[in-house]
């Protein structure tokens, strides 16, 4: 066909190509589609496959080499599937159905969009400019009128890192015009400004990208007045400007934190303002605040405008995936943002913008506005259900009570408004400027809170149980601060956030560790995962209740903490034990008075097992139990408790428990020691008595072959097997001669009056059965008569039985019950 098209072309003839083959480059578009949505289906229905029914599945083969054989397409995403299934942690309690998360018909979308991006790459050249303006100017027309940043340019990246790093370099463009042709190495030495609340990580890696020294990033401390804390010092900001000058270095860059910290603050942003255009600083914002900007109505004057740029992460604010961050920033003059950092020649990078362009016009400015306005009102009720709970700490910032942010986006810009209720409204004109530093600080998107221990109430409500204690308040808050430790109000705050993630699933909850307070509870609806959506009202009724119950059994465990430590300090037979990663009432260890641990390692291993036995006996009765560690020791692990429960009985179930196993323990123990020495005194007795018989019979009758001529010309007289028997009860060892004499057990010192009386008459074919049906009830340890042809060292390994019998009927093979274990013959004795 090739040939044919060359031939055809060098005699001058023009080929023809099929009109169906047209037709089919204009649908690979659509038909790109349609594929690329039924694999995002396919791998979303991709269920979680354990270890035992994957291990049922076809096995493959290794994957060591590049397999030469072609594969299907069908046969690769089966592959993939496979993979996607197997759980990272096979061992997990938490293993998921589904380990892709289900997607909304706009994730659906906007993940299509990436397929359709990296095909329209190879569109020619001009084609692809004319697709990408018209991509660029929609987009950035709707998002400089939805955020309020009039005729402002905007830039696609993956992460809020790589806007960063773009706004530097565009303020290092604005501020010397030179940077372009000369390099960053014709640059003076400049400084580059952050809060200390804000994480100074992301200026390092925009350093590093750009080639700046690290020692360019100045942290600015944070206030600490009631009121302003966690947001920038505008007078040390402005002292620090003024040594940067007086050292010769240029003030460049100010990262101004509206909402981006873990806690939510704001900065002043009518201050820093001020000070940025007094010093020629470009002014960047960034954080959750700025999703405010889509509710306010009306637009920013060009000349006055709140920021130089800022970034926007709409993922995180509506839940979709794979959407690049946006930074907005202000045009430079004589500059093209493509001459100045971009490469590609044919714009592909551009493109990134189709997936925000499609997911803008999924949604419609109705659906993003009552999003926005969602996850803020969200956060409001929030606030109060935590703030009205006792117990809790809200460590964010309040949203402002004397200006509704209702009030506020209902009012267009530049009108009169008041900021106070009647009857005694302030009124004034309000500019660009001041409406959004009221709009950031009635819009609050972060609330934080912790649970915290109130001494002064603690200890009102053990004077008001304890009217007679006598100890002054002083010493009584030192000593309970001594036993709520820091790092015990941690533990606590991590179960109660572990709790309200389980009992309030439909709220996204994050356990936080926070450099100031320690652990918290973090609530962000501008946190979204994929098609997440703000909670509604009912959910958050639900979840008051839930958290009313828990603070309710919080501030219990911690009174009774009190109460429950004093007591086990005075009891002789439990230790106090500190469990750092334990937040109930605390651990205990059960330790009998004769024990001593730190002696020997023996006496610890049977003090493990007596607290493993005491645990598992008090579960039966309470599952609040549990088994705890400490210094290679178990221990018992006191949980929750609630306001009305009794510390000083619980603490008698564990003493009452320990005492009856080591009753139990001692009864073992001792029947132990008392069988071990009935058996050493039965052998002893058995080898005397065999060594008298050898004695009486003679020696001829052991002697080899001459004693059965012995034994035939003076037969030995016929005995009964004789043996010996341990009273278990009485502690005594005695001979089983009346046993098999009278064919029963008889008390110590009672002989019967004559083989034929009643009861006690020997039946024919007597058995070992019989014998045990007539005997008493006397609990015995037999050992049977050794004969004496036996070697001494085997005497010693004869058979000790422990004989329990009873007037229960026979048992025809040897039985074993709960004091009698039976294995006799009597052919003959055993050996």
């Amino acid at each position: 066909m090739t040939e044919e098209l060359m031939n055809n072309m060098n005699k001058g003839k023009i080929t023809e190509i099929p009109a169906v083959n047209v037709r089919n480059s204009l649908e690979s578009l659509s038909r790109l589609e349609s594929s690329a949505s039924q694999v995002v289906h396919r791998l979303e229905s991709v269920k979680t496959v354990l270890e035992e029914e994957a291990a049922v599945q076809t096995p493959t083969a290794p994957t060591y080499f590049f397999n030469p054989d072609k594969k299907l397409p069908s046969e690769i995403l089966t592959n993939l599937e496979a993979l996607i299934s197997q759980p990272y942690d096979p061992d997990s309690d938490e293993i998921a159905e589904y380990p892709l998360p289900p997607l909304d018909e706009m994730s659906h979308l906007v993940l299509v969009s990436h397929s359709i991006t990296s095909y329209l790459s190879y569109l020619n050249r001009r084609q692809l400019m004319k697709v990408t303006s018209k991509i660029l100017t929609d987009t950035s027309r709707w998002l400089s009128q939805m955020f309020r940043f009039l005729d402002c340019a905007a830039s696609y990246h993956k992460d809020s890192s790589e806007c960063l790093v773009r706004a530097i370099r565009l303020a290092m463009a604005a501020k010397f015009p030179g940077y372009f042709e000369h390099g960053i190495k014709s640059l003076p030495d400049v400084a580059l400004y952050i809060s200390e609340n804000s994480s100074p990580l992301i200026l390092q890696f925009a350093c590093r990208q750009i080639g700046l020294p690290a020692t360019s990033i100045r942290v600015v401390p944070c206030n600490t007045i009631d009121g302003s804390s966690g947001t920038m010092d505008i007078s040390a900001l402005q002292k620090m400007i003024s040594i940067d000058v007086t050292a010769e270095r240029v003030p460049l860059f100010l990262v101004a934190n509206l909402g981006a910290s873990l806690l939510g603050e704001s900065d002043n942003i009518l201050r820093i303002q001020e000070i940025c255009h007094a010093n020629h600083i470009w002014l960047h914002g960034r954080g959750h605040n700025l999703a405010s900007l889509m509710l306010a109505q009306g637009a920013l004057d060009a000349n006055t405008s709140i920021v130089d740029s800022m970034t926007l992460n709409l993922s995180n604010w509506f839940g979709v995936p794979a959407v690049p961050s946006v930074l907005l920033y202000r045009p430079i003059s004589n500059f093209s943002p493509a001459m100045l950092f971009d490469s590609d020649p044919l714009l592909s990078r551009y493109l990134s913008a189709i997936s925000v362009w499609m997911m803008l016009q999924s949604m419609g400015r109705d659906i993003i506005t009552d999003r926005i306005t969602a996850a803020f009102n969200s956060c409001k009720a929030f606030y109060d259900i935590v703030a009205k709970v006792s117990g809790l700490s809200v460590l964010s910032k309040a949203p402002a009570a004397n200006v509704p942010i209702a009030e506020i986006v209902n009012k267009p810009l530049n009108v009169t408004v008041s900021i106070l209720p009647p009857p005694f409204p302030l009124l004034f004109d309000m500019s660009n400027n001041l409406y959004f530093q009221l709009l950031f600080e009635s819009a609050v998107p972060v609330v934080v809170f912790k649970f915290d221990v109130d001494f002064s109430q603690l200890s009102s409500e053990d004077k008001g149980q304890n009217s007679d204690a006598v100890v002054p308040q002083s010493s009584n808050n030192q000593e309970k601060v001594a036993e709520i430790t820091p790092s015990y109000i941690d533990r606590l705050n991590s179960w109660l956030g572990q709790i309200l993630q389980r009992d309030s699933s439909q709220i996204d909850l994050e356990i936080i560790e926070h450099g100031k307070h320690g652990t918290c509870i973090r609530f962000c609806p501008l946190e979204l995962g994929i098609g997440e959506l703000p909670p509604p009202e009912e959910y958050l009724e639900s979840f008051a209740q839930c958290i009313d119950a828990q603070v309710e059994i919080l501030r219990a465990t911690v009174k009774h903490k009190q109460t429950f430590n004093k007591l086990v300090r005075e009891n002789p037979v439990l230790q106090l034990i500190e469990l750092s990663d334990w937040a109930g009432l605390g651990g205990v260890r059960y330790v009998p008075e004769f024990i001593d641990t730190s002696v020997a390692e023996e006496a610890r291993g049977e003090l493990n097992k007596l607290n493993n036995n005491l645990v598992d006996q008090l579960r039966t009765t309470d599952s609040a139990f549990s088994l705890g560690e400490a210094d290679g020791m178990t221990c018992v692990r006191f949980g929750m408790v609630t306001d009305d429960t009794d510390v000083h009985e619980l603490l008698e179930l564990v003493i009452e428990a320990g005492q009856s196993i080591q009753e139990d323990t001692k009864v073992l123990d001792s029947m132990s020691e008392i069988v071990k020495k009935g058996i050493e005194a039965a052998t002893l007795d058995l080898q005397r008595e065999n060594e008298e018989k050898l004695w009486q019979e003679g020696i001829l009758r052991h002697v080899p072959v001459f004693g059965h001529f012995v034994n035939w010309f003076s037969p030995p007289p016929k005995e009964g097997i004789k043996g010996r028997s341990l009273n278990l009860q009485q502690g005594v060892v005695e001979t089983t001669e009346n046993i098999y004499k009278y064919h029963m057990q008889l008390p110590s010192g009672v002989t019967p009056s004559g083989q034929n009386s009643s009861g006690h008459t020997p039946l024919s074919g007597h058995s070992r059965s019989e014998s045990q049906s007539s005997a008493t009830n006397t609990q015995t340890t037999t050992v049977k008569q050794l004969p004496a042809q036996i070697p001494q060292q085997q005497q010693h390994s004869a058979l000790v039985e422990e004989t329990t019998t009873d007037n229960k009927p026979p048992a025809e093979e040897p039985t074993e019950t709960k004091n009698e274990v039976t294995h006799e013959k009597d052919s003959e004795p055993a050996l």
